[in-house]
């Protein structure tokens, strides 16, 4: 058996719920929670998903389940400014998930947060919680790389192409056995162990994204033979004016990774750079991967499948209002992260629908990507061309544009590749 403990104040009782194996425990405020583990009282009753209440003697357990909760630490969900986490004299998690870096820093850098019983996890460490200084030392690290790509001042698709083309130096390695999985997983682990995985890989470039203001969010694919594997990647909402590129892309930085210690063919491999997301939808189908997941794109037309039910039954109109009204609100969301205005309520939601999908099928140019790369990694210049031949953007085109793109590296214009 497993158990988590959360400290919410959303909550009005402390509730009790059973998911996954685990029992999850939601004390309403940390004086509820300090008096219960104080006294694991058995008499204590605890509000269940069905409004019924559930007293602790009537779980199985009860004195092993009582060492449990004295060893875990309970959760604290950040929402706003909260004084009377520096009162706990407990030791406490603090999820900085959801929250910009900014906001991650402005809390980070509060004198009042600097205590021994404090620990912080956020989206990026996967199950891992560290003290002040760990957590702030993870961050600092990639802000390096954050530094190197605002000196240099790239372009957002430039910038996605130097952490692409750093990390995929790194082999994968999974975790050993006896490791606790956010071994490899984990940004603070990855960034001092030699072990990565998929979602580590994805890890590294979301997390630098957040601090560079990029939209690249995680992807995540599960495996149609086997619902208890998956793969994980990034999804991009790209909007970069230097090359009026506009679109929604994924970056693969795992499928294109350096293979052992031998290995050479990854400096010129760019498959799974920011092919088209329908593209990337093709391909893991392929490969059996299947049920895409991530927090804007795919939502839409989970949302839309709703609305298109409740239409097709005749439900109340307020209601199909209402279901529309999110979709459309979906949609916008994504819209905003690729620099488009939003659409309005009274929009023809089939046409925005065929819109989006169009925004996932956006090619590059091959001399767009040649100069992206160029620029980036001018050590690449002599090999470009089988570098850009190994793209999707290369493989996927039109013989014409090919003929085109030849016909255009043997212009003796020095000027064709410069920015």
């Amino acid at each position: 058996m497993k158990i988590q403990i959360f400290i919410n104040d959303f909550f009005e009782e402390d509730e009790l719920y059973y998911q996954d194996k685990t029992l999850l425990f939601y004390f309403k405020n940390a004086e509820s929670y300090k008096t219960f583990k104080e006294s694991f009282s058995p008499t204590k009753k605890f509000l269940r998903h069905d409004n019924t209440t559930l007293c602790i003697k009537d779980l199985p357990n009860y004195d092993y389940l009582k060492k449990l909760f004295k060893k875990e630490k309970p959760t604290i969900i950040y929402q706003k400014y909260q004084a009377d986490i520096f009162t706990i004299d407990f030791p406490v998690i603090i999820d900085l998930t959801g929250l910009t870096f900014q906001e991650k820093i402005n809390i980070l850098t509060d004198p009042n947060y600097d205590k021994n019983n404090l620990f912080f996890k956020d989206e990026y460490t996967v199950g891992e919680y560290l003290n002040l200084k760990d957590f702030i030392n993870m961050y600092q690290t990639i802000f390096y790389d954050c530094e190197e790509i605002t000196k240099r001042n790239y372009s957002p698709l430039e910038a996605l192409y130097f952490v692409y083309f750093k990390y995929k130096e790194r082999i994968y390695k999974d975790e050993k056995k006896r490791n606790k999985k956010y071994k490899s997983r984990s940004l603070n682990q990855i960034m001092k162990n030699d072990n990565i995985v998929c979602v580590g890989y994805a890890n590294y470039l979301c997390a630098i994204a957040s601090i560079l203001n990029l939209n690249v969010y995680p992807l995540s694919w599960t495996n149609h033979n086997n619902p208890n594997r998956g793969h994980r990647e990034c999804i991009a909402f790209v909007n970069d004016p230097k090359y009026n590129i506009q679109g929604i892309f994924t970056i693969d930085t795992t499928w294109d990774a350096k293979k052992d210690e031998e290995d050479t063919t990854y400096l010129t491999n760019i498959k799974h750079f920011l092919p088209p997301l329908k593209v990337a939808e093709v391909e893991k189908e392929k490969n059996n991967l299947v049920y895409p997941s991530d927090e804007f794109y795919y939502p839409i037309f989970d949302k839309y499948a709703i609305f298109e039910k409740l239409y097709n039954l005749n439900a109340p109109e307020a209601i199909c209002n209402k279901a529309k009204e999110s979709v459309i609100k979906q949609i916008n969301l994504v819209r905003k992260k690729l620099g488009i205005s939003p659409i309005s309520d009274n929009c023809d939601i089939n046409q925005e629908l065929k819109n989006i999908k169009k925004m996932g099928k956006v090619f590059i140019p091959l001399t767009t990507l040649k100069k992206i790369i160029a620029t980036v990694t001018p050590e690449q210049i002599p090999s470009l061309d089988e570098t850009i031949a190994s793209s999707y953007h290369y493989k996927l085109l039109y013989p014409e544009e090919k003929l085109l793109y030849a016909i255009l590296k043997r212009t003796p214009n020095k000027e064709l590749f410069k920015n």
